[in-house]
C-alpha cells in the first residue's frame, strides 16, 4: 500500500484501506459466517465501510448516539445517523458501532455488520456527500437509520464489547494507516529536488548551497527514521500482540507529526512554486493536502497521547526493569512472521512493554553487564560513584550570586581566611564600597557650572560637533584646523 500512497493517497485510502479498517473489527471479534461474508466480499472485489465516529462527539465513542436497541421481538432496531463515512454509497456492508444499552460506561455500545441488501425499503436515506480540503478523491459522506429492524445476527461479538473491540482493532489500523503515509514524503522528497536541481542560484546550483542541503538531508533521515519505527511496530503486531496498545499509539503520535514537519519544510524550499498546480512539481500541493489526514485520521494525535500518559507509572514499575528482550525476527526483515493473532490483542499492555527504545531489550542487558567502579577493602563503594583516586566535583556557585563572567559577587581575591567553630578556614566576605560618582566638569551646562556660550552668538566661527574620540582634532567647516 505504500506504493500506492506514493501516486495517489486518495486511491490508497478509498478503495484499498477503507475495507481493510471495516475487515479488521470483524476479523478481531466476529464469528466465523461473519468473517466467511466479509471476505467474500473482499474477493469479489467489493467494499466494506467502516462507521465508528459521529460529528457531535469526534473521538468521544462513548458519546456514540446512533442506537441499535434490542426490540420485543430480539431483532435490533437502528435509530440515528452516522456522518462522514468512506465509501458509504459504494459499500456493501457497513460495520457501525452503535449504543445497546441506555446505561452509562463501556459495556453500553456494540458493533454490529449491516448489509445493505437486509435493510428495508424507505428505512434508510443517505446523507450529502460531504466537502474536504484534502482528500477530494475519498467520498466521504452518511446515512440515516429510522425504525429500521435488523437480525440480531448482525452483532459483531458479545454484546457490550464494542468499544473493546474498536480498540483492539485500532492498534493494528493505526500502525498501518500511518506506516503508508511514509509514500507521500517520498514522492514529495523526489518532486522536491527535482525540482531544485534545475534551477540556479548565486552562480551554483540550489542543491549546494548549505540551508537547502540540510534540509534535504534532514528530511531524508526523517524519512529512514518513520520506516524504521512504523515496520517495527507493524512487525509487533505478530510477535508482540499484547504489547502493541503501546506501540500504535506511539507510532501514530510521533511518526504523524514528523511526516507533516518535513513536508512543511520541503514547502519552503520550494517557496511559492509549492502550491502551484501546472508544471512537474504540481503533484506537491496536492500531497501536502492530503498528508494532513495522517495527524488525525482514525484519532487525532491527542488521543493516541492521552492513552500513553496513564500507562506510564506501570510501565515504569513493571516494565522498565529485568524485562525479557522479543524475538529477534521483530528486526530482521527477511524473517517469516505468523498470522496476527486476534485474540491476543489487549486494550491495556498492563505494564508489559519489552521493546526498550527499539533496542530489543539491549539497554538492559549493557546495564547489567556494565563494569561496576571497584570496592575498597571493606567492601563498600566509594560515594556518588567516585572511584578511588578521583577528586570529588565542585560544584558551580548559584547564578545569582555570580556576575556575567562567572566570578562570585562581593567577594574579594584578598579576602582574609578566618577559621568557623567546627574548624574548617573559610574567606571572609567583604563587600565592596560603591564606587563615588564621577565629577562632572564645570562648564559643561550639566551641574553647577557656567553654561556654555553659544560660539555664533560670541561672532565665533562655528564648529561642527564632532563624535570622535578625544584624541581626534576638530576640524572647521572651511576645512582649516
Amino acid at each position: 500500500m505504500r506504493s500506492v500512497y506514493r501516486r495517489d493517497p486518495c486511491l490508497g485510502l478509498g478503495y484499498g484501506v477503507s475495507s481493510f479498517i471495516a475487515a479488521v473489527n470483524v476479523w478481531a471479534a466476529g464469528s466465523e459466517e461473519q468473517c466467511r461474508q466479509v471476505a467474500g466480499l473482499l474477493l469479489k472485489n467489493r467494499k466494506v465501510a467502516v462507521a465508528h465516529h459521529e460529528l457531535a462527539h469526534g473521538n468521544d465513542m462513548v458519546g456514540t448516539e446512533f442506537e441499535a436497541m434490542p426490540g420485543p421481538d430480539g431483532r435490533l432496531l437502528l435509530n440515528g445517523r452516522k456522518e462522514v463515512v468512506t465509501n458509504i454509497r459504494r459499500a456493501d456492508a457497513v460495520v457501525m458501532f452503535a449504543r445497546t444499552d441506555c446505561g452509562p460506561g463501556s459495556r453500553s455500545h456494540s458493533q454490529i455488520l449491516v448489509d445493505k441488501a437486509r435493510i428495508p425499503d424507505g428505512r434508510m436515506r443517505y446523507l450529502p456527500r460531504y466537502s474536504t480540503v484534502g482528500m477530494r478523491g475519498v467520498q466521504l459522506g452518511g446515512m440515516e437509520f429510522q425504525d429500521c429492524p435488523l437480525p440480531a445476527d448482525t452483532m459483531v461479538g458479545p454484546q457490550g464489547h464494542g468499544l473493546e473491540t474498536a480498540l483492539k482493532s485500532f492498534q493494528v489500523t493505526r500502525t498501518t494507516l500511518v506506516a503508508m503515509f511514509t509514500g507521500i514524503l517520498d514522492t514529495a522528497l523526489r518532486t522536491t529536488l527535482r525540482h531544485l536541481a534545475s534551477r540556479r542560484l548565486y552562480g551554483r546550483p540550489v542543491t549546494e548551497l548549505p540551508e537547502v542541503h540540510s534540509v534535504l538531508a534532514a528530511t531524508h533521515a526523517d524519512l529512514l527514521l518513520c520506516d524504521a519505527f512504523s515496520t517495527v511496530a507493524a512487525r509487533a503486531i505478530h510477535l508482540a500482540p499484547a504489547e502493541t496498545a503501546i506501540y500504535s499509539s506511539a507510532v501514530k503520535f510521533f511518526v504523524s507529526k514528523v511526516l507533516m514537519d518535513a513536508m512543511h519544510r520541503l514547502s519552503t524550499l520550494l517557496g511559492a512554486h509549492f502550491y502551484v498546480r501546472e508544471g512537474d512539481h504540481a503533484i506537491f500541493q496536492k500531497l501536502l493536502r492530503d498528508n494532513q489526514l495522517a495527524g488525525f485520521g482514525r484519532a487525532a494525535r491527542a488521543a493516541c497521547q492521552m492513552q500513553l500518559l496513564p500507562q506510564l507509572p506501570l510501565l515504569a514499575r513493571r516494565s522498565w526493569r529485568g524485562a525479557e528482550a522479543l524475538p529477534e525476527e521483530l528486526f530482521r526483515l527477511d524473517a517469516e512472521l505468523p498470522p496476527v493473532p486476534f485474540e491476543r490483542l489487549a486494550v491495556s499492555a498492563g505494564g508489559r512493554e519489552r521493546l526498550k527504545l527499539l533496542a530489543g531489550g539491549r539497554l538492559v542487558r549493557g546495564a547489567r553487564n556494565r563494569p561496576q567502579p571497584p570496592r575498597d577493602p571493606a567492601g563498600r563503594r566509594p560515594p556518588h560513584g567516585r572511584t578511588a583516586g578521583t577528586r570529588r566535583r565542585v560544584r558551580a556557585p548559584p547564578r545569582h550570586r555570580t556576575d556575567r563572567r562567572g566570578e562570585l559577587r562581593h567577594l574579594r581575591p584578598h579576602a582574609p581566611l578566618r577559621e568557623r567553630p567546627g574548624g574548617r578556614r573559610v574567606r571572609r566576605t567583604v563587600a565592596r564600597k560603591p564606587e563615588p560618582p564621577r565629577p562632572v566638569p564645570q562648564g559643561s551646562g550639566l551641574a553647577g557650572g557656567r553654561p556654555r556660550q553659544n560660539p555664533r552668538a560670541a561672532g565665533q566661527p562655528a564648529r561642527t560637533a564632532s563624535r570622535l574620540p578625544r584624541t581626534a582634532s576638530l576640524r572647521r567647516v572651511d576645512g582649516t584646523s
